[in-house]
């Protein structure tokens, strides 16, 4: 099962809830609102797609199909920033 994991060259810190993530691999900075900062926190450990989706659904009123839509474009953008990668 593929699973998503955290790079290492990546410091994260919350700031009023919202989440501030620094690339040291490419100089660049990346901002969340709370729910983003929610994945990237269930992200301390690898997990699939399916299990973040699981676990937000757990604490928020979602339409299944609505967050799986929002969680796998928060989790592209994170890959297409190199800031988390995916593992088998």
């Amino acid at each position: 099962m593929t699973r998503l994991i955290r790079k290492q060259s990546v410091i994260s810190a919350k700031l009023d809830g919202d989440l501030v993530l620094l690339s040291l691999e490419r100089d660049m900075y990346f901002g969340s609102k709370s729910v983003g900062a929610m994945i990237w926190e269930l992200l301390e450990v690898p997990r699939t797609v399916e299990e973040i989706v699981g676990i937000l659904q757990a604490s928020f009123d979602v339409d299944t199909d609505q967050c799986l839509e929002d969680v796998r474009s928060f989790l592209n953008a994170l890959v297409s920033a190199e800031l988390v990668e995916w593992s088998s």
